[in-house]
């Protein structure tokens, strides 16, 4: 792809590649002896971008909100980010930590990153869920970020496991009873979930 330049940093096997589109320089941080091909600028990330911002078929992508998904590196979603658009960067946990590195470099600031609220209802009915569910809802909090899970109490047994899990990644709050809405069912329950660390 032309206007990419692989630049080796001091950081060993991690490699920078800097992208020219449309008048925005971007250099990424990559680690392609990482095995995750996530953790890669792959050429169609830029030539996307170009196509969307440079061209006959451009687009002005200033205040149009976007969510890539597959961001790997972000550097597609930084790019539209440079150009004027709101951009949700999407990838599997495995890779957020780089691309939140990349993102928190351009953008000035990893806590423009994290949401203030992760909400979700009746997003738990099956045991098997619980740790794909976790991950997710973790990859995404940052230090000050509040998940809020609603769910009603159908199986004991996944009710319980779930807790387990949930206090096993986070801490936990209960929602009293008291302060649920009073039309919710006996079987209802609320919790307030909370990094326990910083990352």
């Amino acid at each position: 792809m032309a206007g990419v330049t692989p630049v080796e940093l001091q950081t060993g096997e991690t490699r920078s590649v800097r992208l020219e589109v449309a008048g925005h320089s971007l250099a990424l941080a990559q680690d392609p002896s990482s095995g995750n091909h996530g953790h890669v600028v792959w050429d169609a990330a830029g030539d996307l971008a170009k196509y969307l911002l440079e061209g006959s078929k451009r687009r002005d992508v200033r205040g149009k909100r976007v969510v890539e998904v597959g961001s790997g590196t972000g550097a597609a979603g930084l790019l539209l980010a440079m150009a004027g658009a709101t951009v949700a960067l999407t990838d599997l946990p495995s890779v957020v930590p780089l691309l939140a590195a990349n993102a928190a470099r351009v953008l000035g600031s990893a806590r423009q990153l994290w949401p203030h609220f992760i909400v979700g209802s009746d997003v738990l009915y099956a045991e098997s869920l619980i740790d794909p569910l976790l991950r997710g809802v973790e990859s995404l909090m940052g230090p000050s970020t509040v998940a809020i899970l609603a769910n009603e109490r159908r199986c004991e047994d996944t009710f319980d496991a779930f807790v387990r899990a949930c206090k096993d990644r986070f801490r936990v709050r209960a929602v009293p009873r008291k302060q649920m809405p009073p039309e919710a069912p006996e079987s209802m329950y609320i919790l307030e979930l909370r990094l326990k660390r910083h990352r």
